[in-house]
């Protein structure tokens, strides 16, 4: 009968989607009891690794902790608002230069409430673009948030090169290429947690007489992550050793007395 045939089919239906679900609870049973191989982790890294997988790298050291700027773009953007309000601003002053020529029909440029329909108007559009330039915060506050991200420093080269090796050993396919792009902006990369310089770092950074140029020269970043932070000691220790050679220098470039 066409009722009962009806009946039949929702229910092969419904025992289909169950045994469906079965099968995929079973998959994630065997998951755990079946732990994936490390060709399956390597043949599907954007599955099984993932953002999850990145994060935590990145949240294992503040250092790994870098986003861009987007200095240029900030930039433009407010010079951008900057210059829609100039447009305005020149209109404004050749209404005015306009309504005060002699030669002109009278206009009383002593009132806001009698005032021309042109010139309401272009005050209205100015009085618009200065809020969202200023009172909207894609100013005032746009600019002091620009000028507090500056305070920030710029990525290391070094952990720059750690973020990139994480992707090399994932072949660059954990994550989308086009978003582990951002690492190539190198210039533009700051470090959201300041690294902490050691108080003898600071003193000595400080000091005139220990600030050497070849100390602080920083080297080419090497090829493989490193992880350790400045070494005080090792700091001392090549102050010291330049400061025995220039005395030396200086003994031997001292005039003998008697």
């Amino acid at each position: 009968m066409p009722a009962f045939r009806r009946i039949g089919k929702k229910k092969s239906s419904e025992s289909h989607e169950r045994d469906s679900k079965a099968e995929e609870s079973d998959r994630v049973r065997d998951r755990s009891v079946h732990p994936l191989t490390q060709d399956e982790i390597d043949e599907k890294p954007w599955k099984y690794i993932g953002y999850r997988g990145y994060t935590d790298f990145i949240a294992s050291d503040n250092d790994f902790l870098m986003v861009r700027r987007f200095a240029s773009v900030s930039a433009r953007i407010v010079l951008s608002l900057q210059d829609q309000v100039m447009v305005l601003e020149e209109q404004l002053n050749e209404l005015d230069w306009r309504y005060s020529k002699q030669e002109e029909e009278d206009v009383n440029n002593g009132t806001f409430r009698d005032d021309e329909e042109e010139r309401v108007e272009l005050l209205e559009s100015l009085r618009l673009k200065i809020l969202q330039y200023s009172k909207l915060n894609l100013a005032d506050e746009f600019v002091l948030q620009q000028a507090e991200i500056k305070k920030h420093p710029t990525a290391s080269p070094r952990d720059i090169n750690s973020l990139q090796n994480w992707h090399f050993n994932h072949q660059y396919r954990a994550i989308d290429g086009a978003e582990q792009a951002y690492l190539s902006h190198t210039r533009d990369l700051y470090s959201v947690v300041p690294k902490e310089k050691t108080p003898l770092r600071r003193l000595l950074e400080r000091s005139a007489t220990f600030r050497i140029h070849w100390l602080w020269k920083e080297e080419k970043p090497p090829e493989l992550p490193l992880f350790e932070r400045d070494n005080p000691f090792e700091v001392l220790a090549a102050t010291a050793a330049y400061s025995a050679v220039l005395m030396v220098f200086l003994q031997l470039n001292t005039p003998a007395v008697g």
